[in-house]
């Protein structure tokens, strides 16, 4: 076997693997999409109960408190709290987005490690 057979061998395993890895990708891409429409179906169906419990819960507490205080000083409570819980709601969101791995994080790597293989010139680098 000559090196041009070889060279041709190398460059048709190169190409094998490479679109094996693209497969790869798109199933985990598939894989990542199921399991974010699974979570978000849960919470799409349970959004409307949390809203009703919510505005319950609001006008029972407005009621009880306007027996203690004026109705303007109730309201201003009620939407001072709610607002503290919604920036820190939105702290905890933030940080637990940053620790999410992204997607395809793991096959976009494996392709750069096969790709690194071959230098920019084609040659199959020392390793």
């Amino acid at each position: 076997m000559n090196v041009g057979d070889h060279f041709e061998a190398l460059t048709a395993s190169l190409s094998k693997l490479i679109g094996l890895h693209i497969k790869l990708a798109r199933l985990e891409a598939i894989e990542d999409v199921k399991g974010l429409g699974r979570r978000s179906a849960v919470v799409l169906a349970l959004a409307p109960l949390a809203l009703a419990a919510f505005v319950l819960l609001t006008g029972a507490a407005v009621v009880g408190l306007t027996r203690l205080l004026p109705l303007d000083a109730v309201l201003a409570l009620v939407g001072g709290v709610y607002a503290l819980v919604a920036a820190i709601g939105a702290g905890v969101v933030r940080q637990s987005l940053r620790a999410l791995p992204s997607p395809l994080n793991d096959s976009a790597a494996e392709v750069n490690k096969t790709l690194a293989v071959v230098d920019s010139r084609g040659v199959l680098a020392h390793g």
